[in-house]
């Protein structure tokens, strides 16, 4: 999994970034909240693990902005006893908090019981060669898309890559907010600011050109992605 590590302590930061490295995950670094927001739009973590409580943001604050930009489970790394706050801290889609100090089993146990998001899991199964649609291959497992004619995946966040997945299965057709929303929030209440954005963070990802997208547009109030017929990759 890509894993966005959010800490202001450098001894503890880089014995996780070693600890983590070693199950096979690649780790990403952020000392504090605005530079953890940019590096979760670049890199579109599986997961975030954030101190509570960062040098240049409240710690909740962080987790809500976070969670809205890339729909990624949080794991909370803590002093205090956030347990009493479990209600609270999921609707900012924190799904564990590992107390300090916690021991390296402690972690990962955290990390594991996450894994890749359940939708995906199960899309992974569906189509394991990918999901095409010309010039797009989804692949569900890496959460990565490869485009034709480009040679390196570009990484796509949980939500980006729901988002992407829902227009695809649908290529020439209008869907309205509330139905892309419906799909990849299933029964959550949408937020429109958040799925305007990540539509946009998709057009930047993936269109030559964002200004005049030539595949992800907007139409009719609703989204539409402009391509040729989906097929699953055998």
């Amino acid at each position: 999994m890509r894993i966005l590590v959010v800490e202001d302590d450098r001894y503890l930061t880089e014995i996780i970034e070693h600890l983590l490295r070693r199950e096979g995950h690649t780790i990403h670094l952020a000392k504090y909240g605005d530079q953890a927001l940019e590096m979760s739009v670049l890199h579109a973590p599986h997961l975030v693990l954030v101190d509570l409580v960062p040098p240049s943001h409240e710690g909740l604050e962080l987790c809500r902005r976070l969670h809205r930009i890339c729909s990624a489970p949080i794991v909370v790394l803590s002093y205090s006893e956030r347990e009493a706050e479990a209600d609270r801290l999921a609707t900012l889609g924190v799904v564990r908090v590992v107390n300090k100090p916690f021991t390296f089993g402690e972690l990962m146990a955290a990390v594991q019981e996450v894994g890749l998001p359940e939708e995906l899991a199960q899309d992974q199964n569906r189509f394991a060669g990918g999901y095409h649609v010309a010039p797009f291959t989804l692949d569900a497992q890496s959460l990565a898309v490869r485009l034709t004619g480009r040679a390196t995946p570009v990484p796509l966040s949980p939500v980006e890559a729901k988002l992407l997945y829902c227009l695809m299965q649908r290529p020439g057709t209008v869907l309205s907010p509330d139905q892309v929303a419906g799909q990849i929030w299933r029964g959550a209440q949408p937020d429109p600011a958040a799925l305007q954005t990540t539509f946009h963070y998709l057009q930047v990802k993936l269109e030559a050109n964002p200004a005049r997208p030539r595949y992800l547009q907007q139409a009719s109030g609703g989204f539409i992605f402009l391509t040729g017929e989906a097929k699953a990759l055998v």
